[in-house]
């Protein structure tokens, strides 16, 4: 038989080990499916022929940031290719020029060129430019 003493610690060893388990609360899934990250900035880069046209559309649901941009002139004539990058919806332009000794025009952006989900990067030249490329990453 057990004294007093005995009893109170097996109660209070069986009240501890009640109370652990009545705190542990069942796992619980998320209802609109796997909360996947796109990683901490995703990058992309597209190229594009021609004086004019669409160069990106931006499908995600984060917005779009283009640091850099470059042009490719289609004659080595002296004549310079100018290209103007603009947004679709928002008025955000850039223009960006060829050397007219047929040196390829690069920009570097520091702030970027902002695109925002559902809009396009397009751009129109003066007819001496065969080609544009930009690239960039999604903000979160």
């Amino acid at each position: 038989m057990l004294d007093y003493r005995q009893l109170l610690g097996l109660s209070a060893v069986l009240f501890g080990i009640g109370f652990v388990f009545q705190s542990i609360v069942p796992a619980q899934a998320l209802p609109f499916g796997p909360s996947v990250s796109l990683g901490s900035n995703p990058v992309f880069a597209v190229q594009s022929s021609g004086s004019n046209g669409t160069l990106f559309t931006n499908s995600s649901t984060h917005p779009a940031i283009i640091t850099d941009l470059s042009i490719t002139q289609s004659t080595n004539s002296g004549v310079t290719c100018q290209l103007t990058f603009s947004v679709s919806n928002n008025g955000d332009s850039y223009r960006l020029f060829s050397n007219p000794a047929g040196v390829h025009g690069v920009a570097s952006l520091n702030s970027g060129l902002q695109v925002p989900p559902g809009e396009s990067l397009s751009f129109s030249g003066n007819g001496y430019c065969s080609g544009a490329a930009a690239s960039g990453y999604y903000a979160h």
